[in-house]
């Protein structure tokens, strides 16, 4: 019996492939900087703004 990967498993292969490809030519440091930058980014769109202040009656 074939076990079919699911395109998760795929897509989890190929970028598992992708890093070490990274790492072996040395540009592992400067993709993780890279991706560190634009996670500080998603964070800084994520943060709420405040809440408002609800007045009292």
């Amino acid at each position: 019996m074939t076990i079919i990967p699911s395109s998760h498993e795929t897509r989890l292969n190929v970028i598992g492939k992708w890093i070490n490809a990274l790492i072996l030519y040395g540009e592992a440091d400067r993709i993780i900087s890279i991706m560190h930058q634009n996670w500080l980014g998603l964070e800084k769109r994520t943060k709420p703004n405040g809440l408002k202040r609800i007045p009292n009656n």
